[in-house]
């Protein structure tokens, strides 16, 4: 899904993993 790389990509890393 963009919407999440997207969001994804503007958050930290950490919270990208979290996130997802």
């Amino acid at each position: 899904m963009p919407l999440v790389v997207l969001i994804a990509r503007m958050l930290p890393f950490s919270h990208r993993k979290t996130l997802i």
